[in-house]
């Protein structure tokens, strides 16, 4: 196996989650470069979930950590054996529920009866989330796709959108600024992110992976040894 060969190329969010990764990151770093055996590689997808799909479609990564809910949506819509874009579920990378938040301008008129949801994209997480919360589901929802969370800071910004759900720690520096407000917090029922590939990855690059993802495991019992 060439170093080359080797690489085991990894997606996630810019979120806090994906710590582990970064950790054995750094430790490769620290080791020998040219040691044999699979190797993370990492690239980082602010675009969230849609993109990391479309990522592991195209076979830019071999492995991407997507929402759960826009994994499942994705396979349901893509589940005919002629679909070009099949992808399956490798396994749970974080198995607690995400902890959504809904937000809003802190200059949001407490009288307003707009209800426009900014989503990264349509099927993405804060698309079905906005969805699932019950105190959204006999609203008229509207939505508007603003890719990411700095999309969505900007266009909250210029009062395109009313609400933005994304997870609360990952916002909590804009609440704690008071450029947004904390509505309320909205658990999902489904564990948080998974490890997406696409249908037809081989055996060795599979292989591989869960390599990779052993590593990872240990970095997280690493980390909390160090709590």
């Amino acid at each position: 196996m060439t170093v080359k060969d080797n690489l085991v190329r990894f997606g996630g969010v810019p979120e806090h989650f994906n710590a582990p990764f970064q950790r054995l990151l750094q430790r490769q770093a620290k080791e020998d470069p040219a040691a044999e055996g699979p190797q993370l590689a990492w690239r980082t997808y602010p675009g969230g979930s849609g993109a990391m799909l479309n990522a592991v479609i195209s076979k830019e990564v071999d492995c991407a950590c997507v929402l759960t809910e826009s994994a499942v949506a994705h396979i349901i819509k893509n589940s005919g054996e002629d679909a070009k874009d099949r992808v399956k579920i490798l396994g749970t990378y974080v198995a607690s529920p995400l902890v959504w938040g809904v937000h809003a301008s802190a200059r949001r008129p407490a009288d307003s009866d707009s209800n426009i949801f900014g989503i990264s994209r349509m099927g993405s997480g804060s698309h079905i989330m906005a969805q699932v919360d019950n105190d959204n589901a006999e609203g008229n929802l509207r939505f508007k796709v603003v890719n990411s969370l700095d999309g969505a800071v900007e266009s909250m910004a210029k009062g395109e959108i009313d609400y933005f759900m994304w997870e609360v720690f990952t916002t909590k520096h804009l609440v704690d600024k008071g450029e947004w407000k904390l509505v309320r917090k909205v658990p999902a029922p489904w564990p948080a992110f998974v490890f997406v590939v696409s249908h037809d990855i081989s055996a060795d690059r599979l292989a591989a992976i869960k390599e990779v993802v052993i590593s990872v495991h240990r970095e997280i019992e690493r980390m909390l040894k160090d709590l």
